[in-house]
């Protein structure tokens, strides 16, 4: 427990400070702030990687708590974060991921210990296909939300033909947030499709009932169809610029209700 204690607050207090880092360094002339920033950032995720590995040893699957399924996302998000900062570059995501981070962690630690209860002989499909599907969904769409608003930003000023800060002279071409908003769409629909289907799939085996219709299946239904046809429309129809962003956002926005709602509903979803 004092191990478990001492590994949060360390965690807490280096996602807090490269939160704190990331939004503060959109201030022109702060780019050694921003870069200092994600450091403490990655340091962070290491303890917090560190912590869920000897979460996972010394628990079995089906006693996990809700408290450390949140932080599995919390760390979903930044690893996506930190793949697309060290792969591709894509240091701006750290604005959307590192408070994102930070809240879901604090949000964690607030869900105490309230147990998932999952009978072991489907405990380790449901984690890996429906909670992990879902859990990477969540993290690409973050990572396009960050790109989307910034992408609103700069167009906003590019249309309006307003000056444009230090700040913004360090930000990619406009076209990048457009093609981070593609991936987390060409990569996050399916991901959230397999969490989808999973899902139906492990409610059929264990309630004997695919769909039972409470809040928040009902909203997961409406993500995936407003996913869908952002989907289709990106895809298929060549939609492309400030359509997306915006309809990105209201995806993103709802997802964040689905994970709200299990602490307010009265269901079989409420272990997450």
């Amino acid at each position: 427990m004092i191990f478990s204690d001492l590994m949060s607050f360390l965690i807490i207090l280096l996602y807090g400070l490269g939160a704190f880092g990331s939004l503060a360094g959109i201030r022109p002339g702060k780019e050694g702030l921003r870069r200092l920033a994600a450091l403490l950032t990655l340091a962070g995720f290491c303890l917090h990687t560190l912590l869920i590995l000897v979460l996972l040893l010394t628990q079995n699957m089906e006693d996990l708590g809700r408290g450390c399924l949140l932080q599995l996302m919390s760390w979903c998000v930044l690893l996506v974060y930190i793949a697309g900062w060290r792969f591709l570059k894509l240091s701006f995501l750290a604005f959307s991921a590192a408070p994102l981070a930070l809240i879901l962690y604090v949000a964690a630690l607030g869900a105490g210990d309230a147990q998932v209860v999952l009978p072991s002989r489907f405990s380790g499909l449901f984690f890996l296909l429906h909670i992990g599907a879902f859990f990477f969904s969540y993290a690409f769409l973050a990572a396009g939300s960050g790109a989307a608003l910034l992408f609103l930003h700069m167009e906003h000023k590019l249309k309006n033909r307003l000056a444009f800060s230090e700040f913004d002279r360090e930000l990619p071409a406009i076209a990048t947030f457009d093609t981070v908003n593609r991936l987390a769409v060409t990569i996050g629909f399916p991901l959230f499709t397999l969490g989808l289907v999973s899902g139906f799939a492990w409610a059929r085996g264990v309630w004997g009932s695919t769909v039972s219709f409470d809040p928040k299946e009902i909203l997961s239904f409406i993500i995936w169809f407003a996913y869908a046809v952002l989907f289709h429309q990106r895809l298929a129809v060549g939609w492309r610029g400030r359509k997306t962003a915006w309809m990105l956002l209201f995806v993103f926005a709802l997802s964040l209700a689905s994970i709200g709602i299990n602490f307010f509903t009265d269901s079989h979803h409420r272990f997450f």
